[in-house]
């Protein structure tokens, strides 16, 4: 039995605090993206409440082990993001380096408004996936 090559992980669609909007919009994460990723981020995040305890646990370690930094600018903190897709679309998960920030909580960002585009509404249940990177297996 092989390695898989994609984990998903569930959960729903929740509101957060409305803070990524302003953040995703700064010139410099808009570049950070650009050049690590390959996409400007539409505005905002959606923000995603994973179902399984051990699904959070997972996708914590694999930002940890794997995760792209993403440079901050004087006065931002750190972050990390991975590549994901959501029904299809590419975007990223990115997980701020803060102390306390909650493991059960996801947020995606996009080059499109992925609530808008795939029609998503408070408490659907979503489905994540994350291509693991072969060669450190």
């Amino acid at each position: 039995m092989g390695v898989p090559s994609r984990l998903c992980f569930h959960g729903v669609a929740v509101s957060g605090r409305g803070e990524a909007r302003g953040f995703t919009t700064l010139s410099w994460v808009q570049e950070e993206f650009w050049g690590k990723l390959g996409f400007r981020p539409c505005p905002g995040t959606l923000n995603i409440q994973l179902s399984f305890p051990e699904e959070a646990r997972t996708l914590k370690r694999l930002i940890e082990l794997w995760g792209i930094e993403i440079t901050p600018r004087e006065g931002f903190c750190a972050a990390k993001t991975l590549p994901a897709v959501l029904r299809g679309i590419s975007c990223a998960v990115i997980r701020p380096q803060v102390p306390g920030y909650p493991e059960e909580v996801t947020e995606i960002m996009a080059p499109v408004h992925l609530r808008e585009r795939l029609d998503i509404a408070e408490g659907d249940r979503v489905i994540l996936e994350i291509a693991l990177p072969v060669q450190n297996l």
